[in-house]
């Protein structure tokens, strides 16, 4: 079975004049990697849970990697000039003593500013709770508009937070880009593809326990029990993946889902299930397929962190190098071709202005449609 990837960037959304004028200088997109998850209707397993965990009966794509400190970052530079949701968390500043991601705010409210340590870009987020992470996946839904946060920048698209309300919110119908669910999170760091039922036990295609040790180790290695005593970059552990290509899945930080606890004693619904274990812990099951946690929703903790789920991706004609947007690869790609031969189907393809001939009517073509994909 593949393990498809594929490539979002998505560009800022202009706004207003005001807007631009104060966040566009700030603000920079950014570049996401997707593993595609298919195989729907796999079944679920029931090795650990008499509920069941791990069936999805529909296509979906997950984050390759957790989210960095520079994704957030970008985020934050888009957002949170004033921060009246609190996105941005003083402990993030510290590696040393807090053991923080890294990322340093400037400025007074309403123009406030935000860098990464040198060095710290590539470790994951944390210190962010669940609304947080809600906030930045209706921020990508929404399309990473450069705007004060509100309603179409973060308070609404995959969750709605208009209201405010205590607790977890649900996904909404059609969110673009959310957090996974548990079921989704599961499948995607124990399923085996090809199996219909074939489960591992830690997200590193392995019945084994990972090595705890510094990257990047090898194929069954994990950042979990101290090995650094610290974050490591996302995707350091080169040969340690799932089944299905994701990174990190078990260590480095414990990750959100947007699955709420009906299953503790006594439950508590407000509350989302995390997964995956983080650096700090000094044991193996909490990377296994056996353990998950009940995380306070208001938690921001330095070894939570989360990843996206997404939809499956549109079909993007004009993507010709299956980059995930349209832009200047797309263009050598037109440049390249110039004068095929029509008779050849891939040639043909490429005749986007329908005028008999692959030239610089195609590149304008691919020009006017330049942008992330849907």
């Amino acid at each position: 079975m593949p393990k498809n990837t594929s490539l979002l960037l998505i560009a800022p959304v202009a706004i207003s004049v005001a807007a631009i004028a104060v966040f566009q200088a700030k603000a920079e997109p950014i570049e996401i990697e997707w593993i595609t998850i298919d195989e729907p209707g796999n079944e679920a397993d029931y090795r650990y849970e008499g509920r069941g965990v791990g069936a999805v009966d529909y296509t979906y794509r997950i984050m390759k990697y957790e989210v960095t400190a520079g994704q957030y970052t970008a985020f934050l530079n888009a957002v949170a000039a004033t921060d009246p949701w609190n996105l941005y968390n003083y402990d993030m500043e510290d590696p040393e003593d807090e053991y923080g991601c890294g990322i340093v705010r400037s400025g007074d409210p309403g123009n406030y500013t935000y860098t990464v340590v040198p060095g710290r870009e590539k470790v994951p987020v944390n210190f962010v709770s669940m609304r947080d992470a809600m906030r930045f996946a209706n921020w990508m839904h929404n399309g990473q508009p450069n705007a004060p946060v509100g309603p179409g920048v973060t308070e609404d698209g995959a969750y709605d937070l208009t209201p405010n309300p205590v607790g977890s919110p649900s996904r909404e119908p059609g969110a673009l880009f959310h957090l996974p669910s548990e079921n989704e999170w599961y499948k995607a760091a124990y399923y085996e593809p090809g199996t219909g039922n074939g489960y591992w036990d830690y997200p590193t295609s392995n019945f084994n326990p990972p090595i705890s040790e510094a990257p990047p180790g090898g194929p069954n290695s994990a950042n979990y029990a101290r090995p650094v005593t610290d974050l490591t970059d996302v995707g350091a552990y080169l040969e340690a993946k799932s089944p299905w290509g994701t990174f990190d899945q078990g260590g480095n930080v414990w990750e959100l889902s947007d699955t709420k606890d009906l299953w503790s004693v006594p439950p508590d619904p407000d509350d989302p299930l995390v997964r995956g274990g983080g650096w700090w812990g000094t044991s193996s099951i909490d990377l296994s397929a056996a353990t998950w946690i009940d995380w306070e929703d208001s938690d921001q903790e330095f070894d939570l962190g989360f990843r996206l789920a997404a939809a499956p991706q549109a079909p993007c004609p004009l993507d010709l190098d299956g980059n995930g947007s349209i832009g200047p690869g797309d263009v050598g790609v037109i440049k390249n071709s110039f004068g095929c031969d029509l008779n050849e189907p891939a040639c043909a393809a490429l005749d986007l202005d329908e005028n008999g001939a692959v030239g610089p009517g195609d590149v304008g073509v691919v020009k006017n449609g330049f942008g992330p994909c849907p």
